[in-house]
């Protein structure tokens, strides 16, 4: 059996964990590129069919799914970091994707997503620091960040995901409260 788990793999000595969690990254930034703003059907394919099936995956026994669920967060939670240092759409995309399957509440210990649930606290508490940074550094990029039915709303300087009216009498909503950026900091804490 081959080596599950490589420490600081390189590209010569990688572990088959390794190359399937990559896959699986690559299949989640392609849907992540597919517009929709609110449709059932793109909803479906990204959350039901690829999220599921790719961070799911690690939900279940063997050491092998396990390693391949890490791995996977690990290089999704990796490109979102990226938009600190030199942002970019495929970093956002990621950022976007992770954003409208996840929501923005962080999950609690019942909740059936468990395996995500690590991915899920990173995510929402990096954005909550640094998405006003990206706006004010590169709004386009900020922008594509905004996937499904996330939208900024710049009175309140918060992100909001917008659901599915159903039977309710009002369009459910869930708000991210984004924290201040002081346009002095500038990109990636200089001052000027």
């Amino acid at each position: 059996m081959g080596l599950l788990r490589v420490r600081n793999p390189d590209r010569m000595r990688q572990g088959f964990c390794d190359h399937i969690a990559e896959l699986m990254f690559e299949l989640l930034f392609n849907v992540a590129t597919i517009k929709g703003g609110g449709d059932f059907s793109v909803w479906h394919l990204q959350h039901n069919i690829a999220w599921d099936e790719t961070l799911g995956y690690g939900d279940g026994p063997g050491r092998a799914r396990k390693a391949v669920a890490f791995k996977l967060r690990r290089l999704l939670y990796n490109e979102i970091r990226e938009l600190e240092k030199f942002p970019h759409y495929k970093s956002a995309r990621i950022l976007g994707l992770c954003l409208y399957v996840m929501g923005f509440s962080t999950l609690k210990r019942s909740d059936i997503d468990r395996y995500y649930r690590p991915l899920d606290k990173v995510v929402i508490r990096w954005t909550k620091r640094n998405y006003l940074r990206l706006m004010h550094v590169n709004p386009d990029v900020a922008a594509a960040c905004l996937i499904g039915s996330v939208s900024f709303d710049s009175a309140n300087r918060r992100l909001v995901k917008t659901y599915t009216k159903g039977l309710e009498r009002e369009v459910p909503k869930r708000y991210l409260e984004l924290d201040a950026f002081e346009e002095a900091d500038g990109p990636a804490g200089e001052t000027g």
